[in-house]
């Protein structure tokens, strides 16, 4: 017996006749031996008539109402639907979103889900009842209706599929599958059996009306096996999966989108800084960009063309008008006569010409072309890859966010208490450089306590912290885990009597195992590790994403921003998440994090054990205290010091100057050095005190 979810469209709902059609499918569905949940959306044109009754009272409708009036319109469906289910005697009930647990954000009609509570719809198929839930609605943290916007039903029964654990998702549609063009259009368009994530992902994003884009990233990020198929004819459908077996296509779609407006800014000002200026507002009012043209700068001035959704194009003008003042720009334009046409297929990737055969079939028919766009995968499936990649190595439970978010550790030095402190009161260890610094941002946000200090002996230790003296009231205790200048870490955390834990793992990021849970967030900088610099990994307890921030906080610094916006609040820092995938998927072919961190233990100890045995060469750590990242070491001399340290630039060893607090030398062995970089230092440095020991 499996668990199927089902999803059906408004055009399969939108009579008497196609309701009970609907419902005879549910049914023999159930009579096959399957536990069935099945997701509507609203009959036929109800939407369309909703708006429409909207438009004659204003012409300017806020979007909490209309998320509480188009809501109305599953909401007869689901009712509809189990109604005729009981006709034909099967037991079923029907749920709205908030009642099957569908907890969203408060982006009134484009609201994503947050979280899905199923304990409700697992009761009801516990009683051997079919559960017909309202697609595209949730419930916000304000108890108010939100709508999911365009597919959101989709995108509902692809959630509850994953959250189930279903067997399958099946999408009907008034199609039997998913073509290589659109069948009503192109009548020689080829059924698929199969496609895979990415190419369906693709042709949802550039237009194919057949799944919703937002639906096939949740699959995939799940791995829920989708099939789309016919509601009206009992045949196979197209199956949408990871990989399939399907050879020798290098095209799988093409797709068309009408739905789209072309926005020039000209005469921008051709610095750095400018992309971000103009597409922050434009994320702000939560408008999608997707293909991006700057024109070559002339006399210090570009020209900057995107396309957004035709429905968003007056909204982004207005924006980017209000803030001519910050962007510094000349005239905008629009031009609402275009369209987008794309072809998919991941055959592309390997085989050359596909490009120049699509350029003359435009060219045959006299059609010019103003933009180009190409992409190996969406910017959205890097990062859910990404998540689910570092979900696995780490371990990480549900109720915690991975957040993509750019710039560096520091800046997370005053995120931390801008967003954490409630109470206006943190206890933070001082360690080393690193946390002193984080200590010193803090104090600017409330009162800082701090509970344990290593620096009477220049941070060589950590101290004892089994102990600590926290005030009930302080809202969380704050570590940096590894000081990379003084090259100390912990061997065991803080006893924070019930307090939330944050850390700061910058620099050991990814080097061991790490039990998540221990922790309410742990952040760090992907540069030692695991990625360019100029972002950070946050992962934070879903109950600690605060929304009753102070209004004048920046937009940006603000993790419920993020949260909200699955790390795509702004144009993400795609090469570094990228970056970080491809490592994260290595760490998982090595072995993942145990075996990571024996490769650790194995070169510093390389380097440890020549300290231990030198005379000239001291360790400046405690041994207990031993990093196995960042190994400061030096000699008796501040002179002798010196003379290694340019011996050391002079045979080619980078980096190895110690920071000033510490002196000497400091050998950093990342996750990234070898066993054989830590043994090449340790004979240059015995080769070193043999030549310069009498």
């Amino acid at each position: 017996m499996g668990l199927i979810v089902q999803k059906f469209g408004g055009s399969s709902v939108k009579d008497r006749d196609r309701i009970f059609n609907v419902a005879r499918i549910v049914m023999n569905t159930r009579n096959a031996g399957n536990d069935v949940v099945v997701v509507v959306s609203a009959q036929g044109d109800t939407t369309d008539d909703l708006i429409a009754k909207a438009a004659e009272i204003t012409s300017d409708p806020s979007h909490r109402e209309m998320d509480m009036l188009l809501a109305a319109g599953e909401e007869i469906s689901i009712s509809l639907l189990t109604m005729a289910l009981q006709e034909l005697g099967v037991s079923a009930i029907s749920l709205t979103g908030w009642q099957a647990g569908f907890n969203t954000d408060r982006a009134y009609s484009k609201a994503r889900i947050k979280r899905l509570d199923t304990e409700r719809v697992e009761s009801e198929l516990a009683r051997n009842r079919v559960v017909v839930v309202a697609g595209f609605q949730g419930l916000n943290r304000s108890d108010d209706i939100t709508t999911l916007g365009r597919g959101g039903s989709d995108t509902s029964a692809v959630a509850l599929a994953a959250a189930l654990h279903a067997d399958r998702c099946q999408i009907f549609t008034d199609v039997e599958g998913v073509y290589t063009a659109d069948p009503r259009k192109i009548p020689k368009a080829t059924k698929l059996k199969e496609i895979t994530f990415d190419e369906m992902l693709e042709l949802a994003s550039l237009g194919a009306q057949v799944l919703n884009n937002r639906s096939v990233e949740l699959a995939k990020k799940y791995n829920v096996e989708l099939e789309v198929i016919s509601s009206i004819n009992p045949v196979p459908g197209t199956v949408v999966k990871e990989e399939t077996k399907v050879e020798g296509m290098l095209i799988k779609g093409v797709a068309k989108d009408t739905d789209v407006a072309v926005l020039t800014v000209k005469d921008v000002p051709d610095v750095p800084g400018m992309s971000f200026k103009i597409f922050s507002l434009l994320a702000q009012k939560n408008i999608n960009v997707d293909i991006i043209l700057q024109t070559t700068g002339r006399d210090g001035k570009k020209d900057m063309s995107f396309t957004v959704p035709l429905g968003d194009a007056e909204s982004a003008v207005a924006a980017l008008k209000n803030a001519t003042h910050r962007i510094g720009g000349g005239d905008i334009t629009v031009d609402k006569t275009c369209a987008k046409v794309s072809i998919v297929g991941a055959g592309m990737q390997s085989h050359s010409g596909v490009a120049s055969t699509m350029f003359e079939a435009l060219f045959n028919q006299n059609i010019n072309i103003k933009m180009i766009s190409t992409s190996e995968i969406k910017i959205s499936v890097i990062i859910d890859e990404a998540d689910a990649d570092l979900r696995d190595l780490m371990g990480i439970p549900d109720n915690y966010k991975v957040l993509f978010i750019q710039g560096g550790a520091t800046l997370q030095f005053a995120a931390v208490p801008w967003n954490l402190m409630k109470n206006g009161k943190a206890v933070y260890v001082e360690t080393g450089a690193w946390s002193k610094k984080a200590i010193a941002e803090a104090k600017k946000y409330g009162e800082v306590i701090v509970a344990a200090s290593s620096k009477d002996k220049n941070y060589s230790y950590i101290p004892d912290c089994s102990d600590l003296d926290i005030p009930e009231d302080a809202d969380y205790v704050y570590i940096c885990e590894n000081e990379t200048i003084h090259g100390v870490t912990w061997q065991k955390l803080p006893n924070t009597k019930g307090h939330i834990l944050v850390s700061d793992q910058s620099s050991m990021f990814l080097s061991q195992p790490c039990n998540v849970s221990d922790y309410g967030m742990i952040y760090a900088g992907v540069q030692k590790n695991v990625g360019p610099a100029g972002m950070v990994i946050a992962i934070i307890r879903e109950d600690l994403i605060r929304e009753d921030l102070d209004p004048k906080m920046p937009i940006y610094m603000r993790y419920d921003t993020h949260a909200k916006n699955d790390s795509m609040y702004n144009t993400p820092n795609c090469w570094a998440i990228y970056c970080c995938g491809k490592v994260f998927k290595y760490l998982k072919s090595i072995g993942g994090l145990e075996v990571m961190h024996q490769r650790n233990i194995e070169k510093a100890k390389v380097i440890y054990d020549f300290l231990d045995s030198s005379k000239m060469f001291h360790g400046t750590v405690e041994p207990e205290f031993r990093s196995l990242m960042n190994i400061p070491f030096v000699t008796d001399s501040a002179e002798l010091d010196a003379e290694v340290v340019a011996a050391t630039k002079a045979a080619g060893y980078d980096n190895l100057k110690g920071h000033k607090s510490v002196g000497g030398l400091r050998a950093s062995v990342y996750n990234a050095m070898p066993i054989e970089g830590a043994q090449a230092l340790v004979d240059f440095l015995k080769k070193f005190e043999a030549e310069h020991t009498k």
